[in-house]
């Protein structure tokens, strides 16, 4: 029985040994990043019985995949400059962003067998600013979005503006990055792009456009995978400035409004003591309307000896400002009624009162003709009320 035993564990260990895959075993580290990278991986301490080779390829995601390095040692030194610190656009060999590609050949003596362990190019170098960063060595953020990716402007001038983004540095793998300037706005043409994280752009002449949009856009191998955002500039007092920062003009016809009086009868008039800039001069014009009758005013007050405290208003004015030669006309309507204390807005008056709709029916037999006159006799051929109802003798 105990041999029975023994021969069955040392055949499991046998079948354990056999079944060892060291293909899943290798992983990939960073050593030390700076302009040098130094790479190595696991193999050394998966006692291996046999002999490996190494085929070490870092590729560039956004040049077609073309090669950045190669070594065939077991811990390869990469000399690798990103294109943060150069003044570039996309060149080869110099991107914030490698992939890294091992293939391993291991020849096992023991089990007499060749294994060719090929990553799938899933590990990525990508540059923070400051160093080189291998992505499976690092905690990824818990809630990466298109959010987090900034867009930052400085040394603005009529020529240029200096641009940098975070989007190449957020741990994600794979990105891809580029500047687009669209002048004129959405509608105009793409006249600039860049794939520099850090750089300076040149800017359209005012003499041509008024207006610009500058617009951030990042693709990753993982989710946000595709986010841009954009900004416009407009051209205000001798420089390019944020649309955002530009404070908007304040119309004269925002800052206006009306007032009414509480009197029998119907006082209105333009209240103007909250208006921006300083007008040249106005002329204002009324339109008061109830019971399908329209009454007409002109100037700052209007009376309106016609309406009546019981009336449904609709209240219209027409203002036409002229400021440094400028017309601006300012048009607004409302509906009002009377509260029992003040004329308001129809919108913002209380219920008063909900009646049934009653109707008088008549029955007193009274004949009249068709124009409303009581007759007691009618011919023969002629139509008439009776009992509010039309009817035509024939007899």
């Amino acid at each position: 029985m105990k041999k029975l035993l023994l021969a069955l564990l040392v055949s499991l260990g046998l079948q354990t040994q056999a079944q060892i895959n060291y293909c899943d075993s290798i992983e990939i580290n960073l050593v030390s990043s700076s302009t040098w990278c130094n790479l190595e991986t696991n193999i050394p301490n998966l006692g291996i019985p046999g002999m490996v080779e190494y085929d070490w390829t870092l590729v560039d995601p956004t040049a077609q995949w073309n090669w950045a390095g190669w070594d065939s040692t077991a811990t390869p030194y990469f000399l690798l400059t990103p294109n943060s610190t150069t003044n570039n656009v996309n060149p080869l060999y110099w991107n914030d962003t490698l992939v890294i590609c091992l293939t391993v050949l291991i020849y096992d003596s023991v089990n007499n067998q060749t294994l060719n362990c090929y990553n799938n190019c899933e590990d990525t170098l990508f540059w923070d600013g400051s160093q080189w960063n291998l992505l499976s060595m690092m905690q990824q953020p818990p809630s990466i979005t298109c959010d987090s990716i900034t867009s930052t402007y400085s040394n603005i001038t009529p020529n240029s503006i200096d641009v940098t983004t975070n989007s190449m540095s957020l741990g994600i793998q794979w990105p891809t990055h580029a500047w687009d300037l669209y002048e004129g706005g959405w509608n105009g043409q793409l006249t600039y792009s860049d794939t520099t994280v850090n750089t300076t752009i040149p800017l359209p002449s005012p003499n041509l456009v008024d207006t610009f949009v500058l617009c951030n856009w990042s693709d990753y191998g993982a989710f946000p995978y595709s986010c841009y955002s954009c900004d416009t500039f407009a051209w205000n007092n001798g420089n390019w400035n944020l649309l955002s920062m530009i404070q908007q003009p304040y119309f004269c016809c925002d800052s206006i409004t009306y007032w009414t009086d509480q009197s029998q009868g119907f006082n209105v008039g333009l209240d103007t003591t909250g208006i921006v800039h300083n007008p040249d001069s106005m002329e204002v014009y009324w339109q008061a309307c109830t019971n399908g009758l329209c009454y007409a005013g002109q100037g700052m007050y209007a009376f309106f000896g016609q309406i009546m405290t019981t009336d449904t208003v609709k209240l219209c004015y027409d203002v036409m400002i002229w400021e440094s030669g400028v017309l601006e006309v300012c048009t607004h309507c409302d509906t009002l009624i009377y509260d029992g204390s003040n004329w308001v807005l129809f919108s913002m008056s209380n219920t008063t009162s909900i009646n049934e709709i009653t109707f008088n029916t008549i029955s007193d037999n009274k004949i009249y003709d068709m124009l409303g006159r009581e007759v007691n006799n009618v011919t023969i051929g002629t139509m008439y009320i009776r009992n509010g109802k039309k009817y035509i003798r024939v007899r």
